[in-house]
């Protein structure tokens, strides 16, 4: 919940590679 801003970040970069380099786990 607190990482909400962080979590769109996450989302475009994901868009960007594709969502297949896996960066939604690189807290």
């Amino acid at each position: 919940a607190l990482d909400k801003s962080i979590t769109i970040k996450e989302i475009k970069l994901l868009s960007k590679t594709g969502g297949k380099s896996g960066n939604f786990h690189h807290k």
